[in-house]
C-alpha cells in the first residue's frame, strides 16, 4: 500500500531469511519514497 500526499509512505508486511531460518518478521512497515531524479 502507498500513501500517496506530499511525502509518499510505502507500508508492507515482510520476512528475512537467513540459511533458511526466519530472523526477522515485521508487520506494518513504514518507509519514505523518494523519487530518483536523473
Amino acid at each position: 500500500r502507498v500513501i500517496d500526499r506530499k511525502l509518499k509512505i510505502g507500508v508492507a508486511n515482510g520476512t528475512v531469511h537467513a540459511d533458511g531460518e526466519l530472523i526477522y518478521a515485521v508487520k506494518d512497515m513504514k518507509v519514505g519514497l523518494a523519487n530518483q531524479e536523473n
